[in-house]
């Protein structure tokens, strides 16, 4: 998953964004700070458009910006 690319996200079926971007926030920041429902509900629609507007981008770093701006 480190290597995923926002276009590689944007191929799963969208049934499991929710999953992918839940395990790929514990995983971007080192399992010390675990997404609760509420959050992965929020970050997976701005992760979505995220990857939509950089497709090579890398989808972790659009999680974790994602989740640090969402967090501010």
């Amino acid at each position: 998953m480190t290597k995923m690319t926002d276009e590689k996200f944007l191929l799963l079926d969208e049934s499991y964004f929710p999953v992918v971007v839940g395990i790929a926030g514990g995983t971007a920041n080192s399992g010390t700070d675990i997404f609760d429902v509420a959050e992965v509900e929020t970050i997976t629609p701005l992760s979505s458009t995220e990857c939509k507007q950089s497709p090579k981008a890398s989808f972790m770093d659009n999680v974790k910006t994602t989740w640090t701006a969402l967090m501010k």
